[in-house]
C-alpha cells in the first residue's frame, strides 16, 4: 500500500513538472540592441499584458504600456536589449474570463544566433589544424625560412578562423566577447609581424644570391 502511495505521488510530481515545463517557452535568439516583438495568442481573452521583464543582471522592468490587440494576437515591442544574456517575460491574461499568468524567455546575443554543437566542432577542427601547421613549421630550420614562414602563416590563419568562430560562440557573454576581440587584435598583430619577418628574410636571401652571382663572375 505504501509503495502504491509513493508511486502515485511520484506520478503527480512528474505531471506537475511536465505542466510547468510546457508552460515555459523560449523565443528565438535576438541580436543585441535590436527590438523584439513580445507576443501572446489567446482566442478567448479580452486582454493580455506584460507584468514584468527580468533582465540578465536581475533588474526588473515594469512596462508602462499595455499589449496591443489584433484579433487573437497580443503584441508588445521591447527594445531594451543592450545587455547580453537571458531575459524572462512575465504576463497575464483573462483566459475564458479567468486571470491566468504566463511567461517565456529569450536570449540576447551579439549576432542574434544560437550556438550549436557543430559550431564548437568547427572551432576545435580549426585549432587542431593550427597546431599541426605550427608543428610542421617548427621542424624547419632558419635556412628554410620560406617553408617555415609558410606553415607559421597557415597556423595563424587557422588560429584566426578559430578565433572568429569562437567569437560567435562567445557572443552570449559580454566578457568573453571582449576577450575574443582582444585575441583577434593579437592575431592580426602577429600576422603583421610574420609578414615583416618574411620580408626581412626575403631581402637577406636576395642580397646573398646577388653576392654569389658577383663572386661567380669575379672567379671567371
Amino acid at each position: 500500500m505504501k509503495n502504491k502511495i509513493n508511486f502515485a505521488i511520484a506520478i503527480m510530481f512528474l505531471f506537475l513538472i511536465s505542466s510547468v515545463i510546457a508552460d515555459i517557452q523560449s523565443l528565438p535568439p535576438v541580436k543585441q540592441n535590436a527590438c523584439i516583438q513580445l507576443k501572446q495568442i489567446c482566442s478567448n481573452c479580452t486582454y493580455n499584458n506584460i507584468s514584468s521583464i527580468v533582465l540578465p543582471n536581475s533588474t526588473i522592468i515594469i512596462p508602462t504600456a499595455l499589449m496591443t490587440k489584433s484579433g487573437t494576437d497580443y503584441n508588445y515591442t521591447f527594445c531594451q536589449t543592450n545587455g547580453l544574456g537571458n531575459y524572462i517575460v512575465n504576463g497575464f491574461g483573462d483566459v475564458s474570463g479567468v486571470v491566468t499568468v504566463w511567461n517565456y524567455d529569450f536570449t540576447v546575443t551579439q549576432t542574434g544566433e544560437k550556438v550549436s554543437l557543430s559550431n564548437i566542432v568547427i572551432v576545435l577542427a580549426f585549432l587542431f589544424m593550427a597546431g599541426i601547421m605550427f608543428l610542421l613549421g617548427y621542424n624547419f630550420n632558419t635556412t628554410q625560412w620560406i617553408m617555415k614562414t609558410f606553415f607559421y602563416l597557415c597556423s595563424l590563419l587557422f588560429g584566426l578562423l578559430a578565433l572568429n568562430s569562437g567569437k560567435i560562440i562567445a557572443s552570449e557573454s559580454l566578457d568573453l566577447g571582449t576577450m575574443s576581440t582582444m585575441g583577434l587584435i593579437l592575431i592580426i598583430s602577429i600576422i603583421s609581424f610574420m609578414f615583416v619577418y618574411m620580408f626581412i628574410y626575403w631581402t637577406i636571401d636576395t642580397f646573398k644570391q646577388i653576392k654569389n652571382k658577383k663572386e661567380i663572375r669575379w672567379n671567371y
